[in-house]
């Protein structure tokens, strides 16, 4: 999550859920209102957390704060640094801070899970999108941690939804033997249509987020979306009490998880073996 703050006749406060894969929250605080109004982009469950997080603050909703809803149908976020939100995570400067879904080396980590999982990989697909702007970095890490372990990688560039036919047809000529890709809130969209044709053509494939695992994925690793959605709502607090921006860092993730869906792996007859489960943060039976 991105926090900005504006200051002219009111000030403006902005949450970039999740950078990459989430979506964005955006504070309105009028210098004249008695109280915060709150909005946030692309509403969905995963929002909770920021509300939990904010009640157990003493903020409750008609109250004390107002929410606000905004749609942004599944634009791109974007890296914080690669994007020029931030000149670092460190230090923001500025009237940005907030945390970030990225965390060092997640991506090329996710390859060597792969790896372990299945011993002799070869080939493996990467779904990314040329329009976001963290994207390019992340291919980087997954092209070089693929190379480092003899893996030959396939990149699928999907930007529109009419692309997708063409990157399956890829994958079907190709045949590589797993999957990997980001959580883009574009792809998102599409991610029941993904997991469906990995199933169909028993591709094992590698998610962001605990939750596509849980709808059908079978692997897992990245950070815990309602940790980072908590804390973001502990940023609110400090900034909605004066603290600025610029004096708060932007923070990555500290906790990581990693998901298999033992019933999907079966469905497409992946073994996995019983120390890799004995590693797993949850085992989906």
């Amino acid at each position: 999550m991105l926090l900005s703050r504006h200051t002219r006749r009111r000030e403006l406060i902005t949450l970039l859920g999740g950078t990459v894969v989430a979506p964005s929250l955006l504070w309105s605080l009028s210098a004249r209102a008695k109280t915060p109004r709150i909005g946030i982009i692309d509403d969905s469950p995963i929002w909770s957390a920021s509300r939990h997080g904010l009640r157990d603050l003493g903020y409750v909703d008609g109250q004390n704060i107002a929410f606000e809803y905004r749609y942004a149908g599944g634009m791109p976020d974007g890296d914080p640094v690669g994007s020029g939100l931030v000149p670092s995570l460190a230090r923001p400067g500025g009237n940005i801070t907030g945390n970030t879904i990225l965390g060092a080396e997640v991506a090329g980590k996710r390859v060597q899970l792969l790896k372990e999982i299945l011993p002799s990989l070869s080939r493996v697909a990467f779904l990314w999108n040329p329009d976001n702007a963290s994207h390019p970095v992340q291919l980087a890490e997954v092209r070089g941690a693929a190379a480092t372990l003899g893996i030959k990688l396939l990149p699928l560039a999907v930007r529109r939804p009419d692309e997708f036919d063409d990157a399956f047809a890829t994958m079907v000529r190709e045949r590589p033997e797993a999957f990997l890709m980001t959580n883009d809130p574009f792809h998102q969209l599409s991610i029941g249509r993904i997991i469906d044709f990995l199933a169909n053509n028993r591709v094992p494939g590698m998610f962001v987020t605990r939750e596509v695992a849980v709808a059908g994925g079978v692997l897992s690793y990245g950070a815990s979306l309602p940790d980072l959605f908590r804390r973001g709502a502990v940023y609110v607090h400090k900034i909605l009490q004066g603290t600025k921006p610029a004096d708060l860092p932007v923070e990555q993730p500290v906790k990581f998880e990693l998901v298999v869906n033992l019933k999907a792996a079966k469905a497409i007859g992946l073994t996995v073996p019983e120390s890799f489960l004995l590693r797993a943060d949850e085992v989906i039976e």
